[in-house]
């Protein structure tokens, strides 16, 4: 009789064992599925800011090459500091506008919908640290600082 109640003790240490194992089991799936869906949303959180951030300065390159503000002119747009916790370049040439995070070198690339026809873009860089791009324009000539 001695022999049947050890087993039992012994199952029932077994089970709690096995429940507690099973436990963790689940934990450790819950939390590698949710930080593999964190990482997803965060790059593609950051992929879209990159591509807001370069339509928004392209937009402005746009309306200065229209004349927005006269022949002669300059106007400043307030942009992010950072995306994603990384700084980004911003540069401007003749074959469009470019805007790369630095320094894990993700981009976004724009033709500004063919007006090196009609405006010059004088190939210029700006980060973005200072929170701010101010847009010359002289003449047809544009150009970013």
């Amino acid at each position: 009789m001695v022999a049947g109640k050890m087993m039992k003790g012994q199952m029932l240490v077994f089970e709690q064992v096995l429940l507690f194992a099973i436990g963790v089991l689940i934990f450790v799936i819950c939390f590698a599925s949710f930080s593999a869906y964190e990482g997803y949303f965060v790059q593609t959180g950051n992929e879209d800011q990159l591509v807001q951030v370069r339509d928004y300065i392209a937009y402005a390159v746009v309306k200065a090459s229209e004349g927005w503000n006269g022949t002669n002119s300059y106007f400043t747009i307030r942009i992010p500091k950072t995306i994603g916790g990384e700084i980004y370049r911003v540069r401007l040439w003749p074959g469009g506008l470019n805007v790369t995070m630095l320094p894990s070198m993700k981009y976004s690339f724009t033709g500004l919908y063919g007006l090196n026809a009609t405006a010059e873009f004088k190939e210029s860089e700006v980060t973005s640290t200072s929170g701010m791009i101010v847009l010359y324009k002289n003449g047809n000539k544009i150009i970013l600082t």
